[in-house]
């Protein structure tokens, strides 16, 4: 009831609903275009880089909001110990494309990923998707259009998820190999 009374419900159903708005790559592609055509700087809170990608600016960060949910997650392992718990930060396009940022735009790169991998207890376990990712940064692994990845950018967290596992993850659908490009 409190979430009602306080909003926070109304803020949150409409997070939900603009992202499962009907076709709305096509209309963010849409606006994105028409921005890049009329040479914005930025659109929404995303920059506009090279190779027609948006880059999604980087938001302050909640500290003290940061600090108790690294200390939940730390306290967690401690208290299931010893049983093993595994922590991926997935790193936006920002972190990983910003060769492609304009050159006004300042980026936080990956101190952000590890100054946070530094406040883990040694009890969890690190999957460093922002490496594995940054060694395929030429690939198409996040969509143009959105910081998200592509299917073939979340192929790569997961095979180094099965590293930390230590188990040998599935080799790649045949799409992935070819680096398909096709904006869905």
């Amino acid at each position: 009831m409190h979430n009602l009374i306080s909003g926070k419900f109304a803020f949150e159903y409409e997070i939900y609903i603009t992202d499962q708005f009907p076709f709305r790559d096509f209309w963010v592609g849409i606006k994105s275009a028409s921005e890049i055509f009329l040479q914005k700087k930025d659109n929404n809170g995303a920059y506009l880089g090279g190779d027609g990608y948006l880059l999604q600016k980087p938001e302050n960060l909640n500290e003290p909001l940061l600090k108790r949910k690294i200390q939940a997650i730390n306290e967690f392992a401690g208290a299931i110990n010893p049983k093993p718990v595994y922590f991926l930060l997935a790193p936006n396009s920002i972190h990983i494309l910003y060769d492609k940022l304009p050159p006004f735009a300042a980026s936080t790169g990956k101190s952000r990923i590890y100054k946070i991998k530094d406040q883990l207890s040694p009890d969890v376990h690190f999957i460093d998707a922002h490496s594995a990712l940054k060694v395929h940064k030429d690939k198409y692994i996040y969509y143009k259009t959105d910081h998200r990845w592509t299917s073939l950018g979340a192929y790569y967290a997961y095979r180094e998820t099965g590293k930390a596992y230590e188990r040998k993850p599935h080799n790649p659908p045949s799409l992935f190999q070819h680096g398909s490009q096709r904006i869905f």
